[in-house]
């Protein structure tokens, strides 16, 4: 079963900024391509930061008054205002993901660090891609027998050498609904894990019944080794 990979969906042609770049180039980058950020790279293709129109737009407050109290954010968000070049503009260390990563993990990053795209870098640091939040929503537009298809030849028949024959999978917008019988109560959760994995997938439900309650079996062991 094969997952799609940050490579599999990442732009390559990357436009980056070197650290000497000045503000209006930069955000004359920006507003002509339409993009929210751009990476910052040095002489050797390595990733060193990232300047977005939020740290352009800092520039604003250079005319704001100073308060006399101001968080360690505030202090940072002042002395960007101030600054002319890429180097004294970005946000660094730049967050990062490889092109390796599975969608899932990229997605994960960004709503953890609240970003809208991610440097994709090889495995010296160096810039090979950038990835957005469109970008891997492409998987959810796989269509319903696709993924059913994958379902009963990738998971049912290849992953787990079962019969798909006593299997119902029904998939509506990308939600799938697992129902018959399987051998054993465990293979019921494997089932499922695989299948919420795959890409596409928005959920899973299950209404599959058991033939044998291995997992009764496997208690009743422990107890007695106890």
């Amino acid at each position: 079963m094969l997952r799609t990979r940050v490579c599999d969906v990442m732009t390559t042609d990357v436009v980056a900024a070197r650290p000497d770049q000045s503000y209006h180039q930069l955000a004359e980058s920006l507003t002509s391509l339409h993009i929210s950020a751009v990476p910052v790279v040095d002489a050797e293709g390595l990733v060193v930061g990232v300047v977005s129109a939020a740290d352009l737009i800092l520039k604003e407050l250079i005319d704001s008054p100073q308060r006399r109290f101001e968080s360690s954010k505030q202090k940072l968000e002042r002395r960007k205002a101030k600054g002319l070049i890429a180097a004294d503009l970005m946000t660094t260390p730049a967050i990062t993901t490889q092109g390796g990563a599975t969608l899932a993990e990229a997605a994960k990053l960004m709503h953890d660090r609240g970003i809208k795209r991610l440097p994709v870098v090889d495995d010296a640091g160096r810039l090979v891609g950038i990835v957005t939040r469109g970008d891997l929503l492409q998987v959810f537009g796989r269509s319903d027998e696709e993924i059913r298809r994958e379902i009963i030849d990738g998971v049912v028949i290849g992953d787990l050498w079962m019969d798909p024959a006593g299997l119902v999978v029904d998939v509506a917008g990308g939600l799938v609904k697992l129902s018959g019988q399987v051998d054993r109560k465990s293979d019921i959760g494997i089932l499922t894990g695989l299948v919420r994995g795959l890409d596409g997938v928005v959920g899973v439900s299950s209404d599959l019944g058991f033939d044998w309650d291995d997992l009764a079996q496997t208690r009743t062991l422990l107890r007695a080794i106890r």
